[in-house]
């Protein structure tokens, strides 16, 4: 199979500072300011200017200061780099090995570590604003509805997303009448799963190369459309390594912990169809980094090796009775007539 060229491009690409900034656009968009909030504002920046922060030290105040108010200030620096002309669009072979698992597990720890970090500091937050709740006593049929209405949807949204909706209804009510959810942490189990999930998609990247070489298919794909895993719960829970469980949990506690992930992002792009589909993700690409591999050798008929099968003598139809046995005895060494068959002379037979 021919190699396919790949194709290169040259534009610019969001910093992790540029990533945060979108955050913030996007938050921002949905979010009216109250005086006390563009006060509290106007208090940071003076007080930035004061000190002459630089940018860390200003980026890092911008993040304690949105934990606690929301995304409402965007980070200094340079939101986007230009990306070399050598950069690939495409990967030719994508696959992991064990070099790949080893760096995707001290990239997930690094991870989980600045994650849980940052949601003890949320939870913080989070507490100091639930002892801000006040009784409904006198309120609207109308706001009552709406209410109930982000309870019944509590269930199906990230703890992240209820508390936006929740200060986002409390802004609209002039009141705050829910309490937020605290955000869970990253547990060590999550990482046993997270190893797993990570063998599950080295198999089966294996699988697709195999199939599409198989057919003469490319195996060429986007780097942003990469391969998706495919997780089947019930297949998780009941993993097993040589006969041993190896994770022993049950298909919800599965569930659970593919949720984790994907509140933590460290699971992104998720796919549902129906129950009885598995569900498809994308592992976050600065955890997880895909290999780019050669396309395995085509094996031409030129060069296998051909066995050839010696021809066996069959004896002559006019040989006697006497010389057909002789011959069918492959153990020379009981037969003395003429010289030892051993040594490789002709043996001499003498007529019946």
């Amino acid at each position: 199979m021919e190699k396919i060229q790949e194709t290169t491009f040259q534009t610019s690409v969001l910093t992790p500072i540029g990533v945060y900034n979108t955050k913030v656009s996007a938050y921002l968009v949905d979010t009216t300011l109250d005086a006390i909030t563009t006060h509290a504002l106007k208090i940071f920046k003076d007080n930035a200017k004061r000190n002459k922060l630089d940018d860390f030290k200003y980026n890092k105040a911008v993040e304690a200061f949105n934990t606690r108010h929301g995304m409402l200030l965007y980070k200094k620096g340079i939101a986007h780099a230009q990306k070399s002309a050598n950069t690939y669009t495409y990967i030719n072979f994508p696959y992991l090995n064990k070099a790949g698992m080893k760096s995707a597990m001290d990239n997930y720890r690094k991870y989980v570590y600045l994650y849980n970090t940052s949601v003890v500091k949320e939870n913080k937050a989070i507490r100091k604003y639930n002892k801000t709740l006040v009784l409904p006593g006198t309120i609207e049929i109308r706001q009552l509805a709406k209410l109930r209405q982000l309870k019944q949807r509590s269930t199906k949204l990230f703890a992240r997303e209820y508390n936006r909706a929740i200060e986002a209804l409390g802004k609209e009510l002039k009141a705050n009448y829910l309490p937020k959810r605290p955000i869970q942490t990253i547990k060590y189990s999550t990482e046993i799963v997270f190893n797993v999930l990570v063998g599950f998609y080295i198999a089966q990247l294996k699988e697709r190369n195999t199939y599409l070489s198989a057919i003469g298919s490319t195996t060429r794909v986007l780097k942003k459309e990469l391969p998706k895993l495919k997780i089947d719960h019930r297949k998780l829970a009941t993993h097993k390594i040589s006969s041993i469980p190896r994770l022993g949990f049950c298909k919800k506690t599965a569930q659970n912990h593919v949720k984790r992930l994907r509140e933590a992002g460290i699971l992104i792009n998720y796919v549902y169809r129906n129950q009885n589909k598995p569900i498809s993700v994308n592992f976050n690409p600065e955890i997880v980094t895909v290999l780019e591999g050669k396309f395995p050798k085509s094996k031409l008929t030129t060069n296998q090796t051909v066995n050839v099968l010696s021809k066996q003598k069959l004896p002559h139809n006019n040989d006697s009775i006497l010389v057909l046995k002789r011959k069918e005895i492959k153990d020379c060494e009981n037969f003395t007539v003429g010289k030892i068959c051993g040594s490789g002379s002709k043996v001499y037979v003498s007529p019946a």
